[in-house]
């Protein structure tokens, strides 16, 4: 075998194997975007419909995803007048009893100070016949989380409506903290956060994120649980469970079951002027 052809196969082999000694490469993961069945519109346009001039998609952002749900179904506040509407009779339609859906399911994203809340809320309303039927009314709101509070948006005809709290109204004395059993809009649940981390080192954890809690009890039949996650994220902090129990029946304010802290969020889920579609 000519001498050139040895020192390239051997040049070849060595290459080869040195290649196989060297780490595959990390794949970086898709961001974390809508869950399913929501849908992000096309990129923004001018008032006329066209491009915007030097438009880029944004980065994406670390940041905190939150999935929960809280409460029980109610009736709807169109129910009565819908009944007389339609000369239904009394004390048929909507009973807001026991139902396996809870009252709102809620997904939260939040990067640098600002969260979008994708709100479903389960109401029992009436039918054309008169009967129960569940219906669900899909939101979204988003909020700018400062020093000293925080504000909310939601969407108004056109652009948003804001509305400003101050943390001082969701935190009491003593210690300027939050309490068990606040029954808040589910967006100052994210926006407030618990402010002694320290209060608890016990607790559970959801996925891989860990939570502290703290609870009371005043027999016979009165107590509550609070929650929050701790831990080296951006979502330290932040509320996951306020649960009181008022004469033997549990009160389910909040209550998160999925979290990613620290996660990558989809950089578009910050851009206001993108339409969500709910499904």
């Amino acid at each position: 075998m000519p001498q050139d052809l040895v020192h390239k196969r051997l040049t070849a082999l060595l290459t080869a194997a040195l290649l196989a000694l060297l780490p595959l490469p990390v794949l970086a993961a898709a961001p974390l975007g809508l869950p399913e069945g929501w849908r992000l519109g096309d990129a923004p346009t001018t008032p006329d419909g066209k491009p915007r001039w030097a438009y880029r998609t944004p980065t994406d952002r670390k940041g905190t995803y939150l999935h929960g749900a809280s409460g029980q179904i109610e009736t709807a506040s169109d129910w009565e007048e819908t009944a007389r509407r339609q000369g239904c009779v009394a004390g048929t339609g909507a009973n807001a009893g026991w139902s396996p859906l809870p009252g709102r399911e809620y997904w939260y994203y939040e990067a640098d100070g600002e969260g979008l809340l994708l709100l479903r809320t389960h109401e029992f309303a009436l039918d054309s016949k008169c009967k129960d039927v569940i219906r669900d009314t899909d939101t979204v709101e988003r909020v700018l989380i400062g020093k000293n509070g925080f504000t909310r948006f939601t969407p108004g005809k056109p652009g948003w409506i804001a509305e400003t709290h101050h943390f001082a109204a969701y935190r009491y004395a003593p210690g300027n903290d939050v309490m068990i059993g606040n029954g808040w809009p589910p967006l100052a649940y994210f926006a407030v956060r618990k402010r002694k981390l320290s209060d608890s080192n016990v607790g559970q954890k959801i996925g891989k994120a860990q939570t502290h809690c703290v609870g009371h009890s005043s027999p016979p039949d009165a107590g509550g649980v609070l929650c929050w996650l701790v831990g080296k994220g951006p979502g330290k902090g932040i509320l996951t469970h306020d649960m009181e129990l008022i004469a033997g029946g549990p009160n389910i304010y909040h209550d998160v079951s999925e979290i990613e802290d620290g996660v990558m969020l989809d950089g578009r889920l910050f851009e206001w002027d993108r339409p969500i579609t709910p499904p």
